[in-house]
């Protein structure tokens, strides 16, 4: 790794301390003992091995990565000087919070729960990722240091380092596991954002999934994850206190934009004619992670209910309890593809923009997207999915309650999404079935005697419904509907 030459960075001579920083952990690593939670002592270079995930998953990997340092206190107090002189731009020279500099880091949890100042930027089943700020001594921050150098190496750590003080952001990624939908291939998108499987063996999981049950752990395989980039920033700052609280606020951003990760599975639910649901979220803080203070404790997996959610493609799975991986134990049935590739990926993506305007100007088209929503999420044979899908059906197709509901609501669709007329004479027919069943049930006609032919009409009008919604958003038009049937 190559550092900045001396005069391009300042004249200040930071490269110098910068490089001086290098030989301090250095040395500091000479004579450093890592052990783990086990008591057991592992080299850096062991370390560095299992943090660059290049043995896999195993209970062994796990074991070493639990390794803490244990730093002589003479290396600690050479490394907290220089820090001071390091960092002396971020610490406050007397007064509350003297002696200690600010940074920002990233946190997830429940969005009831006070974390300090912080802005929220992805939100999701009552889960919230934010950036927050907090405070450190230099000799806390001397130890971290060389846990980080221990695990990526000292002129790492310090190019790191210097990134920061020279105003580079934190970076971090949020992934979501998400239900009812897989994708064929892994698909990257604008800004970094990528979708793609887990391996049917946890051996190859990423490192950056935290800890969890081997029950969860093999709800996971083969699922689809969206992994979204994100930065907050100052990454280091000088604090500032009220009423002994360090009060700094950090900003964050993501590349979803505006877009939440709700509009996502929304429009991937559309997509693939099919609910999609967050399941499981978790965060890495990337390049930060060798700083954190136990690799697998600083972010937990946070299941989202229902849990039942990561059961939609349930997989046979195998425990090897010696190594704690798992693995899949039966091929695919024959019969099994994925639901999504890689163009229809992009096509939710690039759906994003108009879905997100439309349903924020247009409340029937946002009643009809969230009702198709609920009605998707419910068994064809529930009584709850006829009324949902009769609802989203009506508040897309009808403006107003003049003249007889069914025969206008099939009347408008047949115009608005047949090309020809033997295709709007059948969806008319379709329209006017799944509204009269709908009206049985609605008025006393019991579920379970429901035939074959009637999860036929229901099926397709959900479809329909579906349809319409992507030929207003594609299309950017919601027209009007006298207007389209006189036409």
């Amino acid at each position: 790794m190559t550092f900045p030459d001396e005069n391009q960075i300042n004249a200040d001579g930071i490269a110098l301390e910068i490089r001086e920083l290098v030989d301090l952990l250095n040395d500091a690593l000479a004579v450093t003992k890592f052990r783990t939670k086990k008591g057991e002592e592992v080299s850096p270079d062991q370390l560095q091995s299992a943090f660059s995930d290049a043995d896999g998953r195993t209970c062994q990997v796990r074991d070493t990565l639990t390794a803490k340092p244990e730093v002589p206190e003479e290396h600690i107090e050479i490394l907290e000087n220089h820090l001071r002189t390091l960092l002396k731009e971020c610490i406050p020279q007397g007064g509350v919070g003297s002696g200690y500099f600010g940074y920002s880091d990233i946190w997830i949890g429940r969005q009831d729960r006070d974390v300090g100042a912080y802005e929220s930027r992805l939100c999701v089943d009552g889960y919230r990722t934010s950036a927050i700020n907090c405070v450190s001594a230099p000799s806390f921050f001397s130890k971290t240091l060389v846990y980080a150098a221990g695990r990526i190496g000292a002129e790492a750590t310090a190019h790191i380092l210097l990134d920061w003080m020279n105003g580079k952001p934190r970076n971090f990624k949020v992934s979501a596991v998400l239900s009812g939908v897989q994708i064929e291939d892994s698909v990257r998108l604008a800004n970094g954002i990528s979708l793609y499987n887990l391996p049917y063996s946890s051996e190859n999981f990423p490192n950056s999934i935290p800890e969890m049950t081997p029950g969860v752990k093999g709800g996971l395989l083969g699922k689809t994850v969206i992994e979204i980039p994100g930065s907050t920033t100052p990454s280091l700052f000088k604090p500032t206190f009220t009423n002994d609280r360090h009060t700094d606020t950090v900003q964050s951003s993501v590349a979803l934009g505006d877009a939440s990760l709700q509009d996502v599975t929304v429009s991937l639910s559309l997509v693939s004619n099919h609910r999609v649901d967050c399941a499981a979220l978790w965060a890495d803080s990337c390049e930060s992670t060798a700083f954190s203070n136990a690799f697998f404790d600083h972010f937990q997996l946070v299941l989202l209910e229902p849990r039942r959610r990561l059961d939609w493609r349930r997989v046979k799975a195998i425990h090897d309890v010696g190594t704690g991986i798992i693995k899949q134990n039966e091929p695919d049935p024959p019969d099994w593809k994925p639901n999504l590739v890689a163009k229809d990926v992009e096509r939710a993506w690039n759906l994003l923009p108009q879905l997100i305007g439309r349903r924020n100007r247009d409340e029937r088209f946002k009643i009809a997207v969230e009702r198709w929503m609920e009605a998707v999420s419910h068994d064809t044979r529930s009584l709850d999915r006829l009324i949902d899908l009769r609802i989203a059906l009506e508040a897309l197709y009808i403006d107003s309650d003049q003249g007889e509901l069914s025969f206008r609501l099939a009347l408008t669709a047949a115009r608005h999404l047949g090309a020809s007329l033997d295709e709007r004479r059948a969806i008319q027919r379709s329209l006017r079935d799944f509204y009269s069943l709908s009206s049985r049930a609605v008025h006393g006609t019991a579920i379970s005697q429901l035939k074959e032919t009637d999860v036929a009409v229901i099926e397709q009008a959900t479809k329909l419904c579906r349809d319409g919604i992507l030929r207003i958003v594609e299309t950017n038009d919601r027209p009007n509907w006298n207007d389209l049937l006189l036409s």
